[in-house]
């Protein structure tokens, strides 16, 4: 009903609002078809929970037949036999059974196995969804960081071809040699070259976007200056790692798995117990051509215990299967642990070092741009060269897109933190929206050349 619901208002506002994180989040839960597999295989796995259920439910059955038969009898000698009677005979009757299992260990286990198999397929959807928010976060950030990227590269390009007109007109004058022209030159064609290749990178992943939302966007809205860059709450590394040992999909899936795989050996261990079954029928019969009675009725009850003695060895076979498909999911959820617990650490760590990187990035910014300012004053002066003055421009670029990258690294890396603990929901990405400016918009590039198709 939620999703529904968040449809119709999709529909509703679509064009009101700008694409944000919200809208794309709301259109990958209607088209991603990664997470529409996953709740197919969800739906699988309940009804293959039916069809267990079915062997150690009643079963009915019910039928019914209607001839018609022409006879001749006779006795006689001879060439030709004598004739007696003949003529057309119809017949009928009709049949129900009912089979009911009284016992049966190995239906029993593989029921409970397959109990485990809905609890694992559950969590696994939980793991799907969870995937497609990282997924849907990812290409949106993505966008971001390639409009940033592209902006970053087309400044420095303006940047140095201001440089190179300064310095072609102080060559003009005599006043900087050649080899100052030549210099400028060359950086100016290297970023015509980063310029291109942003604008490309930019196209890319605005296609990566539509691939996860199914919705082609022709523009997104930027994230807001004031994000707030937090270390991680609780602060304490073991309480995350704890949090996401009872928590996380992953490590839950594969303990069900291997719940499922106890329950699947015992159920092969149990090929020997007996099979008890109940069964009854009756039937009805017309024929006028019987020779005691033309109708007939038959009522039948019985149980019937059976025990496979030997298959050809088959059941042996079984029972050493499914001890290694136990063995195996036991290491799969042993597995599971040690790699969340790697994952949540990692991303801990992460995440706390991001805090103090986007700190030092914004500080690098102010730095760049201070030392830029001096080795141009330098420059004027003659105590600096051409060089140095495109050096300083291009670490000064370089350090402003680093502080956006950094910052798209630290809201990824805080989503994936949950996502290892289990805790990663829509809501977690609303409120991340909420730092999402509708009046700053990436526009897709149309143009070869990065710029405005007005340029």
């Amino acid at each position: 009903m939620k999703r529904l619901i968040a449809c119709v208002l999709l529909v509703a506002g679509s064009n009101a609002f700008p694409n944000d994180l919200e809208q794309a989040y709301q259109d990958a839960l209607a088209n991603d078809p990664v997470l529409a597999g996953a709740i197919a295989s969800n739906k699988i796995a309940g009804e293959n929970l039916w069809q267990g259920v079915s062997v150690l439910l009643p079963s009915f059955s019910a039928s019914t037949n209607r001839g018609r038969s022409e006879f001749e009898r006779g006795r006689g000698g001879g060439d030709l036999p004598f004739m007696l009677a003949e003529g057309t005979s119809e017949n009928a009757g009709w049949s129900v059974s009912l089979n009911q299992a009284v016992f049966n260990a190995q239906a029993i286990f593989q029921f409970f196995a397959l109990q485990d198999q809905i609890r694992a397929a559950d969590w696994e959807l939980v793991a799907a969804e969870q995937a497609l928010a990282i997924r849907v976060a990812q290409a949106y950030l993505d966008v971001l960081q390639a409009q940033d990227n592209l902006e970053s590269n087309l400044a420095a390009e303006e940047a140095v071809q201001r440089q190179l007109e300064q310095v072609q007109q102080r060559f003009d004058v005599g006043l900087v040699a050649i080899t100052d022209v030549l210099d400028a030159t060359a950086s100016y064609d290297l970023a015509v070259v980063e310029r291109l290749t942003a604008a490309s990178t930019h196209g890319i992943f605005f296609e990566s976007l539509r691939t996860v939302t199914g919705v082609n966007y022709n523009e997104v809205a930027s994230l807001k200056d004031d994000l707030p860059i937090e270390q991680p709450d609780p602060p304490d590394e073991e309480e995350w790692v704890r949090a996401a040992m009872a928590g996380s999909p992953q490590i839950q899936a594969a303990k069900a798995q291997w719940e499922a795989a106890k329950d699947s050996r015992k159920a092969s261990l149990s090929y020997l117990a007996p099979t008890v079954r109940l069964s009854g029928s009756k039937r009805y019969s017309e024929d006028p051509l019987s020779v005691f009675t033309d109708q007939s009725t038959t009522t039948s009850w019985g149980i019937t215990a059976s025990v496979p003695l030997f298959n050809g060895g088959r059941n042996l076979s079984q029972v050493r299967s499914s001890a290694w498909q136990s063995e195996r999911a036991k290491q799969l959820y042993i597995q599971s642990q040690l790699t969340v617990a790697r994952d949540t650490r990692n991303f801990f760590r992460l995440v706390t070092r991001d805090v103090d990187r986007v700190s030092a990035r914004y500080k690098s910014i102010q730095s760049s741009q201070a030392a830029l300012e001096a080795t141009q004053t330098g420059y004027e002066v003659g105590t600096r060269n051409i060089v140095e003055v495109l050096q300083a421009q291009q670490r000064l670029y370089q350090a402003i897109f680093a502080y956006a990258t950094s910052r798209y690294t630290y809201v990824l890396n805080g989503l994936r933190l949950k996502q290892t603990v289990g805790s990663l929901n829509a809501e977690d990405l609303m409120q991340l929206n909420q730092y999402i400016d509708p009046a700053d918009l990436v526009t897709r590039i149309t143009t070869a050349s990065g710029k405005p198709a007005s340029q």
